[in-house]
């Protein structure tokens, strides 16, 4: 009898999808638009993807923190930021060696200390759409 694979990015696109929506907030450095992974072609398909996301869902916001920032609140490291109706608010930190989920509140305050940070450094989402549209027209030409 055949299987079905659901694969992880199934199950995540899904989460953006449906009556109860997912929000996504996302800050990336400008850089990893530069960081060649696989070739121009794969680049440009992966920016195209964001894009489109973007576009589909207002649920969905990418800032990007502009190559000319110096210092920044992300400099520390990965994190994410989980909410959820009627739970404490939980925080994965990532790092070299491992990940530490946490719902401690202090370290929830610092963590989402951080983000705030972040997203005053970012371009807002018009503007990180815009720079992304233009990273993306380069890697055509490459």
């Amino acid at each position: 009898m055949p299987r079905t694979i659901v694969t992880t990015s199934f199950l995540r696109q899904s989460l953006f999808q449906g009556a109860r929506r997912t929000l996504l907030w996302a800050v990336i450095d400008e850089s990893v638009l530069h960081r060649r992974i696989g070739g121009p072609e794969i680049m440009c398909e992966q920016i195209a993807a964001v894009l489109a996301t973007m576009e589909d869902n207002r649920y969905i916001s990418v800032q990007i923190v502009p190559r000319d920032v110096t210092v920044t609140a992300g400099l520390s490291g990965a994190f994410a930021i989980a909410s959820a109706e009627g739970a404490a608010d939980t925080v994965y930190v990532d790092c070299a060696v491992e990940g530490h989920v946490t719902d401690h509140p202090r370290d929830v305050a610092e963590i989402c200390t951080h983000f705030e940070e972040l997203r005053t450094e970012a371009l807002p989402p018009r503007a990180s759409i815009d720079l992304m549209t233009k990273v993306m027209a380069t890697w055509k030409q490459t």
